[in-house]
């Protein structure tokens, strides 16, 4: 038995530990204990209490043993880790009556607790007298004191051959958490952030290992992620470390499981582990999404060439956020509508041609610096909680805020190039700070423009328009003015209560006057600030020029009244006639037809540099939207009044201020055509532009003026007439009732009808071209151009274009206003008697969609009777026996406007114009 329990012993040896004296400083004995030797000094952890020594044979073994013969006699034995076993040989020496040895263990050297009890005595384990007795008994873990005591009746007992073996090392690990808080929502093909549990380990024989399930990873240094980790211990020891652990869903909806934790000789333990893949953004690498298109509620992620004009998978971009990380990104028509954040880490966004929507429902802003060129075409603000432009942005096309504030912190340029100008739809949420607004003033005539800002700048004409243009006004450099040797002025304003000379005033100084939004002002543009002050004036400018000014815009209603700045004339004096000069209020093109008018003509004035000789300086141009047309149809000038674009307005009634009003609403996008199409009647039109002869095929005109025939108008000066504006040089007007007009509107034209051309200014010894364009008028109707100097007729196409050379010499007549005048006359459609003499129409116009035709005495048969619309449409066709007068009731209810009437006999016909009322 004893070899049995020395085996069990070697192979259970174990790493020793610390431990605690108790009473008198003994230390403490090393497991395995295997004492056989009692004589001499006790062993390190033995005490001995009144025991002596035998040394005899008749000890079990090597003739020693420890000798119990007084009652209290004892040892103690203080062991410095967990034991298993002990074994002992026990001997009696003539033990008789109630002598026993009693065996204890204690964990703390005070609290014993009787493990076996030896001897004669009652209720001991008898030991045969004389005979050697092995007796093996079982340690708890937490043993750390063996006592054995002796209560003695008669003789005494033997101890030897004492062995202590070591309970055998168990592994263990602890974890500071068996379970991880729920991840929440993670987007698939992405990772949460990590969270941790510490592992510990000790009596290890391998790593503590770490596997998670599908969809997590975990890691032992945060930066470096599999499925599965291991902790190697240092002597057994694994101190705590952290094990990190991330949620990485593959695919979307709810995933949990749990890592399992283990090594050998111990019991495996899990962390329970959760969280949500859903697809919160996606990535572009360049051929493809990662998780789909983004949307609204998706993030996009690019990191690849992209350009949203591509078809799919590319294409126009929505997304709740938006993050460049490389690449070349173009955004192009409705390209990208952000609902949160723009951010970029590198690559690149060309915007130059895109539009960029902003739609979120909290506060966005755009960073400095993200678009190329910081450069915007078109920017959609549809967010009540508003943008912030974080820094420098150009704009070259459209902004338009559908909702909420745009706040520019003075960072939004309004670009005008060659190629267009930037403006502003219709404002239905709000702008503020300061915006930049450009005009471009192509290379052209040394002119003078009439311009508006715009803004109402925050600092002086020196510092705005001036920067890009000489603005003259002194010999000497004052005020703020470009010098020049005459000190003449180059920049006014209409002052239209002046009584005495025309209206126009010189501007005081550039250095301490600001612009002023939907001002009007007169100003010369000789081309940019590299022109030569000190040379003589030049013909054209020397080069284009974009003039800047920066302030605040002008939105919402705008109301230009006898209280307003600049206020409409209240005045009744002839110097300016019922005349204002305003601006444009907004940055944007306004449908002069919407204009809100009270007591102020439909007609507005304006000066096209572009008019007039190559010598010239430009003309007025007035559009009427009565007439939907100019006087001057090579001007460019028609109902769309344009940013930047300074006029003239006139009251209706002199010295009565009338009232001009700007809505949102009245914005346009672009310009049409210059003559318009009525829905119900197609006007007939003469124009007559003049030339000087030797610059007719290359140059502007001189000046125009135009008449418009249809039955809205009458011969009596009013609905659609425009009065002539004019100033120096050569005018082109018709004459009507001692009235001088630009245009002449008038009822449908008949036979015998005159228009009085006059010929304003004209020079003496000099050759002139008249170009004459008639359009929609019948095929009855001819007409002529009557010189009256020279005594001669020029039959005009009414259908095309005209031209018509004459030279004015030194006689009075020939340059005077009187010489021309265009005379109607009928045209014989038919032959024989049926003509426009003898065929006669009546009422015309036509009322209650009845008419009457007067034919010849001498006609028989049949006669057909066929009506045309404007466009040659056959509307209405009849035959009946020929009469005197046939009364004709149209089978169809006639609309207004103008028709064709064909009255035909078999042989001859006759066609006619006719109105409808």
């Amino acid at each position: 038995m004893k070899t049995i329990l020395r085996t069990n012993y070697i192979k259970s040896l174990g790493l020793a530990v610390l431990g605690l004296f108790f009473g008198t400083a003994w230390g403490q004995a090393t497991l395995p204990v295997n004492r056989t030797s009692w004589g001499g000094t006790e062993p390190t952890g033995w005490t001995n209490s009144g025991c002596t020594h035998r040394s005899t044979s008749s000890a079990c073994t090597n003739n020693s043993a420890t000798i119990f013969d007084t009652t209290g006699d004892n040892r103690i034995l203080f062991i410095n880790a967990a034991p298993q076993t002990l074994s002992m040989t026990l001997k009696n020496q003539n033990m008789t009556g109630q002598s026993y040895l009693v065996v204890e263990q204690s964990a703390d050297g005070s609290d014993y607790t009787e493990i076996g009890r030896y001897g004669p005595a009652s209720g001991a384990t008898p030991i045969t007298n004389a005979q050697c007795a092995d007796i093996d008994l079982a340690l708890s873990a937490s043993t750390r004191y063996i006592r054995w005591t002796y209560t003695k009746a008669n003789g005494n007992c033997d101890m030897d051959d004492v062995i202590v073996t070591a309970a055998p090392v168990v592994p263990a690990f602890t974890l500071s958490s068996t379970s991880i808080s729920n991840f929440g929502n993670v987007n698939v093909g992405s990772s949460s952030n990590s969270s941790s549990v510490n592992v510990a380990g000790t009596n290890l024989s391998g790593s503590i290992t770490a596997s998670a399930p599908t969809n997590f990873q975990v890691s032992t240094n945060n930066s470096t992620w599999s499925s599965s980790v291991s902790f190697a211990p240092t002597s057994g020891t694994v101190s705590s470390r952290p094990l990190y652990v991330r949620f990485s869903p593959s695919s979307t909806g709810a995933k949990s499981g749990s890592i399992t934790v283990a090594t050998s000789g111990a019991s495996n333990q899990t962390i329970s582990v959760s969280g949500t893949g859903v697809i919160t953004s996606t990535t572009w690498n360049g051929s493809a999404w990662s998780n789909g298109n983004p949307t609204a509620t998706i993030d996009a992620i690019i990191s690849g060439n992209y350009n949203t004009n591509t078809a799919a998978p590319q294409g126009p971009i929505v997304s709740k956020n938006l993050s460049i990380t490389s690449g070349t990104v173009v955004i192009g028509a409705n390209g990208l509508n952000v609902k949160e954040t723009l951010s970029k880490t590198g690559g690149t966004i060309d915007a130059t041609a895109g539009d960029i929507t902003f739609s979120g429902t909290a506060a966005q802003t755009l960073p400095a610096n993200f678009f190329v060129n910081n450069t915007v075409d078109k920017l959609i603000l549809n967010n009540t909680a508003g943008l912030t432009l974080g820094g420098a942005t150009s704009l070259t096309g459209v902004l338009d805020i559908v909702s909420g504030n745009l706040a520019t912190n003075g960072n939004l340029v309004l670009k005008s190039t060659a190629t267009g100008s930037a403006r502003i739809a219709a404002v239905t949420g709000s702008i503020t700070g300061e915006v930049t607004v450009e005009r471009y003033i192509p290379q052209g005539k040394r002119a003078f423009r009439f311009l508006t800002p715009g803004v109402t700048t925050t600092n002086f004409i020196s510092n705005n328009w001036q920067t890009g243009t000489h603005i003259t006004g002194s010999d000497t450099g004052a005020n703020g003015f470009d010098t020049t040797l005459t000190g003449n002025p180059s920049m006014y304003v209409y002052n239209n209560n002046t009584a005495t000379g025309s209206g126009w005033g010189s501007i005081a100084n550039t250095d301490a006057t600001n612009l002023v939004a939907g001002n009007g002002y007169r100003i010369l543009v000789r081309g940019d600030r590299n022109v030569d002050l000190g040379q003589s004036s030049a013909a054209d400018m020397n080069a284009a020029v974009t003039l800047s000014a920066k302030g605040t815009l002008k939105t919402g209603q705008v109301v230009f009244d006898a209280v307003s700045t600049p206020a409409i004339n209240a005045t009744d004096n002839a110097t300016t006639n019922g005349y204002s000069l305003i601006g444009n209020p907004y940055v944007s093109p306004v449908n002069w037809d919407l204009v809100g008018k009270l007591g102020v003509e439909d007609v507005y004035y304006t000066w096209d540099p572009n008019m007039g000789t190559a010598a010239q300086r430009g003309r007025y141009v007035a559009y009427s939207q009565t007439v939907g047309s100019n006087n001057l149809p090579e001007s460019a000038v028609n109902q769309y009044i344009q940013p930047g674009q300074a006029f003239f307005v006139k009251n209706t009634v002199l010295g009565v201020a009338g009232a001009v009003t700007f809505e949102e609403s009245n914005k346009a996008s672009q310009s049409t055509n210059v003559f318009r199409t009525n829905a119900t009647e197609e006007k007939s039109l003469l124009s007559i532009s003049v030339y000087d002869a030797n610059e007719a095929e290359a140059t502007y005109p001189i000046d125009g003026t135009i008449a418009v025939f249809g039955s809205n108008y009458d011969n009596t000066i009013g609905l659609g007439d425009v009065e002539k504006l004019y100033g120096s040089g050569e005018h082109l007007a018709f004459g009507r009732n001692n009235k001088v007009l630009a245009i002449d509107a008038l009822a449908p034209v008949m036979a015998n009808d005159e228009l009085q051309v006059k010929t304003l200014q004209f020079a003496a010894g000099k050759s002139y071209t008249f170009k004459i364009n008639a359009a929609n008028f019948s095929e009855d109707m001819q007409a002529y151009l009557i010189d009256q100097f020279a005594n001669t007729e020029t039959l005009l196409n009414l259908s095309g274009a005209n031209s018509v050379n004459f030279t004015t010499t030194s006689a009075a007549n020939s340059y005077g206003s009187d010489r021309f005048k265009v005379v109607f006359r009928s045209a014989a459609l038919g032959n024989g008697e049926w003509n426009n003499s003898t065929v006669k129409v009546y009422p015309n116009p036509i009322q209650n969609n009845q008419f009457n035709i007067a034919l010849p005495n001498n006609v028989s048969g049949k006669v057909a009777i066929t009506l045309f619309n404007l466009v040659g449409q056959e509307i209405y066709k009849t035959s009946v026996e020929s009469s005197s007068i046939i009364t004709v009731n149209p089978s169809l209810q006639l609309s207004q406007g103008i028709y064709i009437l064909q009255v035909s006999n078999g042989t001859s016909s006759v066609k006619q114009k006719i109105a409808v009322k």
